[in-house]
């Protein structure tokens, strides 16, 4: 027999039935509560992994303020492009192009959280869904995918890499510096990097000049590669023309810019390629990524040379052509550096078009008195001073002579160095010993065979021009021995780092003291010696010149900036009558005053670090 469930106030109540549209609403936030879970944490696990492969803060900062080597496959093989950004002055930018730029790129640039354009991001999905292409990055992907991927890297696996990037670059770098390095690295056709570049190029003008019909213009050569107002084909400037003023129509119609700006016209640039002198640094740069492994097909090398140091090397030679051909000096080198050793301006000889020879790094002469800064050296680790005494008398075999054919007797070591005198400095190596001068070039970093009688002080041995420069790049950092350097680092294909070049703060080659003394002897050359013409900002330097005039040399720095300067024939013929205290000498000088010119314009700011990627 049933028993029947008992039915009393004190028992339990029955359950009520759950409607089946209730039912079914509470499975549905409960799978979407689960499936955002999921997504969030497969986003988090993507963020994270891509962080882990991405380029650190200092990496990316050198990155977006440094120009490129780039290896790009052309037809079967390989070609190497050398791309050296004029930098954009964000704070001189034209209002005007920023106006349309952003109109036509990246409205929310302002307002997008993380530099990323979530309506973009949409819209870029769903056109790769459906099989068509379509932008959606903002300037801070863009950036990204130019200084990080290469032409043949698949799209999809790109964009795992880039979005997440790009979050990291816009949380740690300010809008203007995203910017600014974004403008600097714009590819355009004919060999043209970098807005300032294009600016001048298409508009002979600088980017804080020009008008709306131009950046219209120079928006729709960014949209497209087969947009070219430079064109040979007439139809191609003549569809370029159309779609920028339909460009500029539109922005006009949508409020983005003033209807003034359908008044304004273009002007027309000299389209003169600029010249930087890029092929010998082209070579150095692919022997320098040789020797740290070069990597199979593409690659792009970030490099300390920046096109403003380079433009003020090149201005210099070219500026002293005629005064070069009438001393009979065919060959020339200059070399660039900062004081850790890093290459700024890099010149191998004067027309690369002519001759590929590279002469700053593979040509080895003699440097004349530079040795005479080795020997000072040795002297005052050996406890000497400038004030010491030294004799300015024959030497045992008549060797060597200075060019007033004079002796001077006793003077003082100040005197001997800052007036170059031969048989003084010469008799004062003998009395160190040669192998304990020799071995103080070796500490300094200059390697090679160096003579053990007394020739090192008149430049008896050979050495190419960068080894000279970063002899004195040494001098100028406090003692520390530098190496010579051009590749900041290189990426490959995905954004993956081959190489990148580390700093390292070697044993110093000389005492506080000493390096303190080279510098004043170093002053006075320039100051009251034989250096006198190369005096600006108070510069320190050294003349070399060789026997007959065959090496005419000047190394020097002033503040941060170290160069120096060989002029000779290949064929070691003699020059006429070019000392180093002459022509080398302008030519430094020249290099300086033109750097200067050229920073007193307003650049853009340095890239701002932030703790943490």
């Amino acid at each position: 027999m049933r028993r029947l469930r008992p039915r009393f106030p004190g028992g339990p109540a029955p359950k009520k039935a759950v409607p089946v549209l209730t039912r079914f609403v509470l499975i549905c936030l409960k799978w979407a509560a689960l499936a955002a879970v999921s997504a969030a944490a497969l986003v988090w696990g993507w963020f994270t992994l891509a962080g882990r492969s991405a380029p650190s803060r200092d990496q990316m900062a050198a990155m977006m303020t440094s120009g490129e080597i780039v290896r790009d496959r052309v037809g079967d093989g390989f070609e190497l492009k050398c791309l050296l950004p004029l930098r954009v002055s964000i704070g001189d930018l034209s209002p005007k192009f920023r106006a349309v730029l952003l109109g036509a790129e990246d409205r929310g640039f302002a307002t997008e959280p993380f530099g990323l354009s979530l309506r973009g991001l949409a819209g870029a999905v769903a056109s790769a869904v459906g099989g068509r292409a379509r932008g959606g990055s903002t300037i801070a992907q863009q950036l990204v995918k130019n200084l990080m991927f290469e032409p043949g890297d698949r799209a999809w696996v790109r964009k795992l890499y880039e979005i997440p990037w790009a979050v990291g670059v816009s949380r740690r770098f300010t809008r203007d510096e995203v910017l600014a390095a974004y403008l600097d690295h714009l590819p355009f056709q004919h060999g043209i990097f970098g807005l300032e570049a294009a600016s001048r190029f298409y508009f002979g003008k600088a980017a804080s000049e020009l008008d709306y019909p131009e950046a219209t213009l120079i928006e729709v050569m960014l949209a497209s590669p087969r947009n070219d107002i430079a064109s040979r084909d007439p139809g191609t400037v003549a569809r370029t023309r159309t779609r920028a003023r339909a460009l500029l129509q539109a922005l006009v119609r949508q409020g983005v810019i003033p209807a003034a700006a359908l008044r304004e016209r273009e002007h027309r640039g000299t389209r003169d390629l600029p010249d930087l002198g890029c092929g010998y640094l082209r070579d150095a740069v692919a022997g320098e990524v040789k020797r740290l492994g070069a990597p199979v097909g593409a690659f792009r090398a970030y490099v300390t040379v920046d096109a403003l140091r380079q433009d003020a090397a090149v201005a210099a030679l070219d500026g002293a052509a005629d005064r070069l051909a009438r001393a009979g000096a065919g060959a020339a080198a200059f070399v660039g550096l900062d004081r850790t050793g890093a290459i700024q301006a890099f010149m191998g000889g004067r027309d690369y078009a002519v001759d590929q020879f590279d002469r700053a790094e593979r040509a080895r002469r003699s440097p004349g008195s530079l040795g005479k800064v080795l020997v000072l050296a040795e002297a005052c680790e050996q406890g000497r001073d400038l004030d010491s005494a030294v004799e300015d008398l024959a030497q045992p075999g008549g060797r060597p002579r200075d060019a007033d054919d004079r002796y001077l007797g006793t003077i003082s070591l100040g005197d001997a160095f800052r007036l170059s005198r031969n048989a003084a400095m010469f008799g004062l190596e003998r009395a160190l010993g040669s192998g304990a001068v020799a071995a103080r070039a070796a500490k300094l970093g200059l390697a090679g065979a160096l003579p053990r009688d007394g020739g090192i002080a008149i430049g008896e041995f050979t050495a190419s021009p960068l080894a000279m420069t970063a002899l004195l790049a040494t001098v100028a950092n406090g003692g520390y021995p530098v190496e010579p350097h051009a590749v900041r680092g290189i990426v490959g294909h995905y954004g993956r780092i081959l190489s990148w070049h580390r700093d390292t703060l070697p044993e110093p080659a000389l005492s506080a003291r000493c390096v303190a003394m080279l510098d004043r002897a170093l002053r006075a050359v320039v100051a009251d010696g034989t250096g006198r013409r190369a005096d600006i900002g108070g510069a320190r330097g050294k003349t070399g010149t060789t026997n007959a005039f065959r090496d005419a040399w000047f190394v020097g720095y002033a503040g941060p900036m170290v160069a120096g300067v060989w002029l000779g024939n290949d064929d070691d013929s003699a020059m006429t009558h070019v000392e180093g205290g002459g022509l080398p000498a302008d030519l430094f000088r020249s290099y300086l005053v033109n750097v200067g010119r050229a920073l007193a314009r307003p650049r853009a700011p340095v890239a701002r670090m932030a703790q943490g990627w």
